[in-house]
């Protein structure tokens, strides 16, 4: 007799067919959801304190502040426990975990700072800053010297000198020079220094110009006695073009459009070609040998005119011409070069108000609009800092507003060019 063959199938439902299969261990394949940050992808000047978060409380959160990605209990990571203080370009990767979920997606934000901090300028008990100083680079370190200083009952010019390290971001000192000095203007030439002009402690306008070499003193540094300027003056500004150190413009009772050239050689003066307007407190750099002003102070206001001085035109005399103007009028304009390209640091007027403004120029197009450019303004509004560049960086130093706070500073900030775009 022939055997029947039954076939029995049995059909399990999917949910339990993946709890026999996982031995009855119930795993939840659901993500944990990304991170957020209060601060998004940006550029900043001012430190801030960056919060980060997770809509579900109970996940554990994991960053990273060198662009690695985060992992629990990773060698680079740190579990997040309450605001991170970002103050310098960096890149903050995120993520979240919970127990018997999936590890959420990284959360990434860059956070590019155009403005960082330097240690502040040092002082005396109750120290708040300087301003009116002369300020240059020379080997590598930031001379600022002379000036005027307000510290707990001190509040008047000086005759120190202080040496910034950009590098090392340490303070140091260099000896005095010969006499207490405000409103003085200093620059490097051949690997000296050399201040030209400015007031002495009652106001009273000098002409006095010294040299300062760090190789006398035995070692320390010595400054010498020069040829005084034959206009004595400040609100002026220096520029080395060629072998001479050019004082353009300034004040000595009015606005002056004299230029007088010194030859550190020979140790004598000569007179060059007049400014267009006589201006003071105007900005200045120099490119390719030419020396290119804007802004300042003129007999009838503010003003926002440009202009470049060819010091070999003219039988040395210098000759000038017109560019287009500044975007604004602009007072006590700093400006500073780097990489061929000048950018000036000060107060640009509107009427009545003025506001801190940081403009690019370009002096490779000279002409049109294009030529100039606004970027990102100081961190900290105020007047007669120090500025000098090392590395690519401007340093702005110090310093006192003039807007009716009367406020001194001795903060150091950083400027960085390469990443204002």
């Amino acid at each position: 007799m022939k055997k029947s063959r039954f076939t029995f199938r049995i059909i399990i439902p999917l949910s339990v067919a993946a709890i026999f299969a996982c031995q009855n261990i119930n795993v939840d394949t659901s993500v944990v959801d990304p991170c957020t940050f209060t601060y998004s992808t940006d550029k900043y000047s001012l430190p801030f304190d960056l919060v980060i978060e997770n809509d579900d409380m109970d996940v554990e959160i994991w960053y990273t502040v060198d662009g690695t990605t985060p992992t629990q209990y990773g060698s680079t990571s740190a579990e997040y426990t309450g605001p991170v203080h970002i103050a310098k370009t960096t890149t903050v990767k995120a993520k979240g975990y919970k127990p018997g979920l999936q590890a959420s997606n990284v959360s990434s934000a860059v956070y590019t700072f155009v403005w960082t901090r330097g240690t502040d300028m040092p002082g005396a008990d109750g120290y708040l800053g300087r301003s009116t100083f002369g300020c240059t680079e020379l080997g590598g370190k930031i001379y600022c010297i002379g000036g005027w200083e307000k510290y707990t009952g001190f509040d008047g010019a000086v005759k120190t000198v202080l040496v910034y390290d950009p590098v090392s971001d340490v303070w140091d000192t260099a000896p005095d020079i010969s006499s207490p000095r405000q409103q003085v203007e200093a620059v490097t030439y051949a690997g000296k220094i050399y201040i030209i002009g400015g007031a002495d402690s009652s106001g009273a306008l000098v002409g006095t110009v010294e040299e300062f070499d760090t190789d006398g003193g035995g070692g320390s540094g010595a400054w010498t006695l020069k040829a005084s300027m034959p206009t004595a003056r400040y609100g002026h500004k220096l520029a080395v073009l060629g072998d001479k150190i050019f004082a353009f413009g300034g004040y000595n009772g009015t606005q002056l459009d004299t230029v007088e050239a010194y030859d550190p050689v020979g140790n004598t003066w000569s007179t060059c070609t007049s400014m267009p307007v006589a201006t003071m407190e105007f900005g200045i750099g120099v490119v390719s040998g030419k020396a290119y002003v804007f802004g300042g102070a003129t007999p009838t206001g503010v003003t926002k005119e440009a202009y470049v001085f060819d010091s070999t035109l003219s039988a040395g005399a210098g000759s000038w011409s017109k560019l287009t103007d500044m975007p604004e009028t602009g007072l006590n304009q700093s400006a500073i070069v780097c990489a061929d390209i000048i950018y000036s640091i000060g107060r640009s007027y509107n009427g009545s108000a003025s506001t801190m403004t940081n403009y690019m120029f370009n002096p490779a197009i000279a002409t049109g609009s294009e030529s100039w450019a606004e970027k990102t303004s100081i961190p900290v509004a105020r007047d007669y800092f120090g500025i000098s560049t090392y590395d690519a960086k401007v340093f702005v130093i110090s310093g006192y507003s003039s807007d009716g706070s009367s406020m001194y500073y001795s903060r150091v900030d950083i400027y960085e060019p390469a990443v204002d775009y």
